[in-house]
């Protein structure tokens, strides 16, 4: 099976059905993989220069400088590979 994005988290769609495919974030939902250890049905990521990281359940808080100041939630404007629109991006 070819994946390909952000470890195959897509939304359920016609090719996947098709496929008898459950989305990876579908299927933990479901299974309650997250919520039976007390954790939020989320997922987080961080795009550095060097570095990467994808978290489940919670947001990774090493990455953070100021958790309270640089977390930004946005709404979706596609529910197909969880796209968003995006204004600016800098690097200090």
């Amino acid at each position: 099976m070819a994946w390909d994005g952000i470890i195959g988290l897509s939304f359920a769609n016609h090719k996947l059905q098709n496929q008898h495919i459950s989305p990876l974030m579908d299927t933990i939902i479901s299974e309650k993989v997250l919520t039976q250890k007390g954790l939020k049905n989320q997922f987080s990521y961080f795009l550095g220069d060097n570095v990467g990281s994808v978290s489940f359940g919670k947001i990774d808080k090493r990455f953070v400088d100021n958790y309270d100041d640089e977390i930004g939630w946005v709404d979706l404007t596609e529910e197909y590979y969880w796209t968003v629109s995006l204004i600016d991006v800098r690097k200090e």
